[in-house]
């Protein structure tokens, strides 16, 4: 099973949550609610050519999303990546059909209210 683990700035536990991933265009790495978007790296590679090219490690950066940004949503909340709050997933390999990762990021909500993740890491299983 694909697991992933992070520090919450707000304290709450984020340890031993599902991992998963999944290529395409709107390709994504999500980690227990957060969902993050890897579809391309920070130069607009495909994100899913360099996987299969082994071209590692890919560096994917979050924030508003574009050809050369991915964008980070906390599920279930208002919480998000923008201009403003950003952060990134560096994916270091594949190993076993998992992909394997570590990840920060910066969240806002519409209120002005942040929450951030740090030493982020996953063992992703492909969906």
């Amino acid at each position: 099973d694909g697991t992933g683990a992070a520090t919450r700035s707000d304290g709450a536990g984020f340890d031993g949550e599902d991992a998963s991933w999944a290529p395409g265009s709107s390709g994504s790495v999500t980690v227990g609610l957060l969902d993050m978007i890897i579809a391309k790296d920070q130069t607009g590679t495909d994100t899913e050519d360099l996987i299969a090219d082994v071209a590692f490690p890919i560096c994917v950066k979050l924030a508003a999303r574009s050809e050369t940004s991915g964008s980070a949503l906390l599920n279930g909340g208002s919480f998000a990546t923008d201009a403003g709050h950003s952060g990134g997933v560096v994916i270091i390999g594949e190993e076993g059909g998992f992909l394997l990762g570590r990840f920060e990021v910066d969240l806002a909500d519409g209120s002005g209210s942040n929450l951030s993740f740090t030493d982020g890491q996953f063992k992703a299983r492909r969906r």
